[in-house]
């Protein structure tokens, strides 16, 4: 087979991910070429790039627009087009109009797309090749009239989820039958407009399951080799937030099975390229087969790392032609990836927005690598999905691994902008995650314990944020604005709040010295960014005016986080049951339902429909 030059690619991606692609192919020579929208031309990925042009549109479906993107490549002398992950990485469609134009496409083939991505064809792949499977219902076309019959056949509880993508979009656990018609149509929607396919599927749902995938490299001359496996158990809303490679707890039986079939399906598919075969391991260590991601994973980096590898480079030499063979490739050590995400892990993982300052991230060596798209003065909107960056460790043995992860995290700062950091470092330290005693449940079962913790350690976080106080009273700085409400030499924080909550009074004195490893403390307008022992609080500055009240209102509905509001179910003067659902939001690409936190009727609504809402904005109003 005659190889094929690429010289210039374009990333049809942004963030994180065009970085890391731009920087194997710098690597290899070659040129790489870029796209963006206006709000993001000085975005830290855009910098990487060789060379950069605008997308029309200044939203995020600017990615999406197959015919404006084909139309950039074809004017800019494109060879190839790397289509990184998310977005059109899985367009079947689009990889074959990149085809039909005269460019190549670093992926597999377009037909093998189509197949692998309808997840009932793909499951009926797998369990052609002995494979097994969880018994599970498909809908014909979207809004099939049968395919609520046929869900009550399954045994309870089921898992509800799209037919077409991923991410944990529209997926949903159902234990009983109640609200099946309800979440039908809401998962229906998410689907619609996050793949453009609605349809759905329906399966029994494994309790307390491992999720374990195996990355396989295919080439154009019929090699086929796997690069060992990873574990990304650790997950909230069905999404990773910690991958890990190799799977220490697996046999080798059960691992040489898991190494055999995934190459088995992708082999009866004549794939070629990357792809990843995702299953999941039940406590018996019986597994099932998923899917297949058609694609470069997030959590690519972790195999890289044990392998010593390059895996977008083994996508563009196949790409090329090049023949690829690393049956005698073998794994050392370990590697542990965190995706950190701008969000709030002390409410429920809710999306945070805001403006990046203090950005500082660890340096990067042969134990240490950080892939990211921030910088200082970023503005981190609602466009697109949370992920900020990765920060993966290596070492020479699980533990090894965790203690790296756990150095790097601690040079870790991102003021402005709430983000899972501290949650992430209480994982890892965790005695479930140090034994591998985890499960896709984990993260929900265990939640309430790290709400628990951080109160623990909020008497310790106050303390060391009030002598730093104390200290800025009798600086050069005592009449700074920060220090106005310092009373006789000592700081009160009655005005004061974390996490919703109100901090009581409290004075130290001056001869109190409560350092508990201290590290750094930031002011962001009226917030203070505390950050010690892995953990970060926020302490916000209470605004009081003459109508002020406490908190939380019985009767309103505000914003818990910055969002868009995209329906709302109640009219003024409509009577309303509690916990009844009242206003949808979406931010970063996920939805979120408010509930009648009581029973009356609609006494004024404060928002209106497509509106972009701030945090803790007044939205709806119920009188009793």
């Amino acid at each position: 087979m005659p190889k094929k030059s690429i010289q210039r690619i374009l990333i049809a991606n942004r963030g994180e991910i065009a970085t890391r692609i731009a920087k194997t192919i710098k690597l290899m020579n070659k040129t790489s070429v870029g796209l963006y929208i206006q709000v993001e031309k000085n975005a830290p990925y855009v910098l990487h790039l060789d060379e950069a042009y605008e997308l029309p549109l200044n939203q995020l479906s600017a990615f999406l627009d197959m015919e404006t993107i084909i139309s950039i490549a074809k004017n800019k002398k494109i060879d190839a087009i790397h289509p990184g992950y998310g977005f059109l990485s899985e367009n079947a469609n689009f990889a074959q109009k990149v085809i039909d134009a005269g460019m190549i496409w670093i992926g597999p083939k377009p037909e093998t797309i189509e197949k692998l991505g309808n997840k009932e064809q793909a499951k009926r792949i797998a369990a052609s090749q002995g494979v097994s499977i969880l018994q599970t219902t498909y809908e014909e076309v979207e809004r099939d009239t049968s395919f609520e019959k046929k869900i009550k056949k399954l045994p309870l509880p089921v898992l509800i989820k799209p037919m077409m993508g991923g991410g944990g979009k529209g997926m949903a656990v159902l234990r009983d039958f109640k609200g099946l018609s309800s979440q039908l149509e809401e998962s229906h929607a998410i689907a619609k407009q996050a793949f453009g396919d609605g349809r759905l599927m329906a399966e029994p749902y494994l309790e307390k399951p491992r999720h374990v995938e195996i990355q396989v490299v295919c080439d154009q001359h019929g090699n086929i080799s796997t690069l060992g496996e990873r574990d990304c158990t650790v997950q909230r809303r069905h999404q990773k937030m910690v991958e890990e490679a190799v799977c220490t707890h697996l046999n080798d039986k059960t691992r040489e099975s898991l190494h055999r079939d995934a190459k088995s399906i992708l082999k009866a598919c004549n794939y070629v390229n990357v792809g990843t075969v995702e299953f999941l391991l039940d406590q018996n260590n019986q597994y099932y087969f998923m899917e297949v991601n058609t694609r470069l994973q997030v959590e690519h980096v972790a195999t890289e790392m044990v392998f010593s590898i390059d895996i977008v480079k083994l996508q563009i030499q196949i790409a090329e032609g090049t023949s690829v063979d690393l049956s005698s490739s073998t794994p050392n050590g370990h590697a542990i990836e965190v995706r950190i995400y701008a969000e709030n892990p002390d409410q429920h993982f809710l999306p945070s927005t805001g403006l990046l300052k203090n950005v500082t991230l660890p340096a990067e060596n042969q134990n240490v690598r950080v892939d990211h798209n921030v910088k200082d003065g970023q503005a981190i909107t609602l466009l697109f999905d949370p992920l900020l960056l990765k920060v993966t460790a290596w070492g020479s043995s699980r533990s090894d691994a965790i203690q790296n992860l756990l150095s790097a995290f601690d040079q870790v700062r991102l003021v402005g902008v709430q983000t899972n950091h501290s949650y992430l470092a209480w994982t890892l330290q965790h005695s479930d995650f140090l034994s591998m005693n985890i499960n896709t449940q984990w993260v929900d079962s265990t939640y309430p314990a790290y709400l628990r913790y951080r109160e623990e350690h909020l008497d310790e976080a106050v303390r060391i944020w009030q002598y730093q106080q104390w200290e800025s009273s009798h600086s050069l700085w005592a009449h700074d604005p920060w220090n106005a409400f310092v009373q006789n030499q000592t700081p009160c924080i009655d005005h004061w709040t974390w996490n919703q909550q109100d901090i009581p009074s409290h004075y130290i004195s001056k001869q109190e010295d409560p350092w508990i490893d201290y590290h750094s403390l930031y002011k962001n307008g009226d917030q203070d960014w505390i950050y010690f022992h892995h953990h970060w609080y926020v302490f916000k500055k209470k605004k009081f005016t003459s109508s002020s009240k406490n908190n939380a209102v019985e009767n309103q509905i505000v914003a818990p986080m910055t969002a868009t509001v995209i329906k709302i179910h109640a009219l003024e003067g409509q009577k309303v049951e509690k916990d009844e659902i009242l206003i949808e939001l979406e931010a970063m690409k996920m939805q979120y339902k408010l509930l009648a936190p009581i029973a009356g009727k609609i006494e004024k609504l404060h928002c209106s429909l497509l509106q972009v809402v701030s945090q803790d904005q007044l939205l709806i109003e119920v009188a009793i």
